[in-house]
């Protein structure tokens, strides 16, 4: 036959040592500070459970009132450890919802504590125990019912719900027991339902770390991509004007050039730089010159469409990929580009730019057909500066 005697206090002996264990698992991942705010509550729940529970064993040791009195205080109060690490992980800690979940467990200490001292039989303390912890785990149910859940927060939110509800059923079937046995003869050592609560808080404790666990690891996680997409925008793009890396932009031609060879359309290469703008750094100084291509590089981001590709090679040199437009389209863009320039606010006199303009091939290097515009520009400053010039690639052989 079944010996609840004994099983009332091996499975208190187990779950304290199983709640002790997932607390120090949880500790040691809480040591390196990279878990975020809310891991300690998790990381206290699991302590006073295991604590509670081991103190509720030593009364077999101790059966005076100040071995019930902190183990009952340590169950009540870890409770509301579990939603209040949860909102604070999760940011919506709010002074309402802390004042309900703490209001609630002081609520049901002291209705527990005034029962007592008054002399209440042991039967309706367990009930009012139950039924407070059974009111709380209610509450956190519907707290954990209402967060969204998407992408990799779904199973750790999952996993922390079924921890509550493990729970909850628990002291539900608890209640049921203790009910008829209200102003009657009640042992505790012979408490099934107390046995199968403990049972069910290892599972609930294993449920919530690995939630934990998971929570802090999709953070990490979520940080890292933040961190890679960070770096790589920093790679790929321009610190000073925001238009793309040299880089970036070498890179990027062999798959516009690829996508306009699938499509049969043509690919046009402009490549221009400000006319004097050593003289405008010498005059004016540094800032004035970068503040002049800061402006230069947005008015070429707004001048172009969302195909095509700006870049910036170097000190004052910028060049523009053209997707699906031929020279003379592009030579019309870049022209209008050349007379907005002229009308920006400088410390001296207008600032012109010279461009060269060429059509890539399909398939050909980039340094070839940059060669090609680098030539056309120079052929604009030969002419004058402040215009553009245009070198069709050379008829196939």
């Amino acid at each position: 036959m079944f010996n609840a005697t004994i099983d009332v206090a091996t499975t208190l002996l187990f779950a304290g040592f199983c709640h002790a264990m997932m607390a120090g698992v949880l500790l040691l991942f809480w040591r390196n500070r990279r878990t975020g705010v809310g891991f300690g509550w998790w990381v206290a729940c699991e302590a006073l459970v295991a604590t509670g529970q081991l103190l509720a064993l030593g009364r077999a040791w101790s059966p005076g009132i100040a071995m019930v009195l902190i183990a009952n205080t340590c169950l009540i109060f870890s409770v509301p450890m579990v939603e209040t690490g949860l909102r604070t992980f999760l940011g919506q800690q709010t002074r309402v919802a802390m004042l309900r979940i703490w209001g609630l467990a002081g609520i049901v200490y002291l209705g527990w504590l005034l029962g007592l001292l008054a002399g209440w039989e042991t039967a309706t303390r367990a009930m009012w125990f139950s039924g407070g912890l059974l009111l709380q785990a209610g509450f956190a149910v519907n707290y954990v019912l209402r967060i969204p859940r998407s992408g990799a927060m779904r199973l750790p939110i999952n996993l922390m719900l079924t921890s509550v509800l493990m729970v909850a059923g628990a002291l539900l079937a608890r209640l049921f027991v203790l009910a008829p046995q209200l102003g009657g003869t009640y042992n505790i050592q012979h408490d099934t339902a107390l046995a199968l609560l403990n049972i069910s808080s290892i599972f609930s404790g294993f449920c919530r770390t690995c939630a934990a666990l998971m929570l802090v690891h999709t953070r990490i996680e979520a940080e890292l991509r933040r961190t890679q997409a960070r770096l790589e925008e920093r790679a790929n793009t321009d610190w000073l004007t925001g238009v793309a890396s040299r880089d970036h932009f070498e890179t990027s031609v062999a798959l516009l050039q690829a996508n306009a060879a699938r499509a049969g359309c043509p690919v046009t290469l402009l490549l221009f730089d400000i006319d004097h703008f050593k003289s405008i750094n010498d005059s004016h100084g540094h800032q004035a010159g970068d503040l002049l291509l800061q402006r230069i590089g947005q008015l070429t981001r707004d001048a172009v469409r969302d195909g095509d590709l700006v870049g910036r090679l170097g000190g004052d040199e910028f060049a523009v990929l053209f997707y699906n437009c031929d020279l003379s389209a592009a030579e019309a863009v870049a022209d209008r580009l050349r007379e907005q320039v002229k009308l920006l606010p400088t410390p001296g006199k207008a600032v012109g730019l010279s461009g060269g303009l060429t059509l890539l091939q399909p398939g050909e290097r980039f340094t070839s057909a940059y060669q090609r515009a680098d030539m056309a520009l120079y052929a604009a400053k030969g002419a004058g500066r402040n215009q553009l010039k245009a070198l069709a690639p050379p008829l196939p052989a």
